[in-house]
């Protein structure tokens, strides 16, 4: 082999290389780095016992009236309040819907009625990526308040300096492959490539560590 040759094999594979360089990690919360059943069976069924208490006690204030007003014109002028029970109860991903229920938990998180589950095998990797330099984003349907708070009363303490930034669905919803470009831009601060974990589905067992 030639010189020449050896040197023109080490390019390719140094730009190989970069084609698939992780410069930023995207991740999920439900079911990526949190079991699913904690949204389910924890945190939704506290946010539809309070509902409707919670909007007849803070109903007057400037940002519950803001979501009331803004869930009025997403259902066509009918009664805010039970357009949002019904989105609660059929689990549609209705922006004002996400923030009321963030709202609402976070009386119960500085009540302490629950923590944030965490994976320890997820946990574990968030921690050595983020020390190695690679910063982490968030997209959920979650609103960012309750991203906060997720994150913030972790049963494994406060994780929010984990992270570089986190968005909701108001970039637009998940299923919309614009959604992602949006995020991309601001998230990788201009970067090409970025690295998402995917949601694992309901039916599928929790990850477990290897070895």
């Amino acid at each position: 082999m030639t010189s020449a040759t050896a040197i023109s094999g080490v390019a390719a594979q140094r730009r190989a290389a970069s084609a698939f360089a992780v410069e930023a990690a995207l991740l999920d919360i439900e079911g990526t780095i949190s079991p699913l059943a904690y949204a389910r069976d924890v945190l939704f069924p506290f946010a539809a016992a309070r509902l409707g208490a919670f909007v007849r006690g803070h109903g007057g204030e400037p940002a519950v009236a803001a979501l009331l007003d803004d869930a009025r014109r997403l259902a066509g002028g009918a009664d805010p309040v039970a357009a949002l029970e019904a989105w609660q109860r059929d689990d549609v991903k209705a922006p004002p819907l996400k923030t009321l229920q963030g709202l609402i938990w976070a009386e119960g998180y500085a009540q302490g009625a629950f923590s944030s589950p965490i994976y320890p095998d997820a946990l574990e990797a968030m921690r050595r990526w983020r020390g190695e330099g690679l910063p982490l984003y968030v997209y959920s349907s979650g609103s960012l308040q309750a991203q906060e708070l997720f994150f913030q009363h972790s049963a494994a303490g406060d994780l929010r300096p984990l992270f570089a930034g986190r968005f909701d669905t108001t970039v637009g919803a998940k299923t919309d492959a614009a959604s992602y470009e949006r995020v991309a831009a601001p998230s990788a601060r201009r970067r090409r490539r970025s690295c998402s974990a995917p949601t694992i589905p309901p039916s599928s067992p929790p990850p477990r560590r290897r070895g």
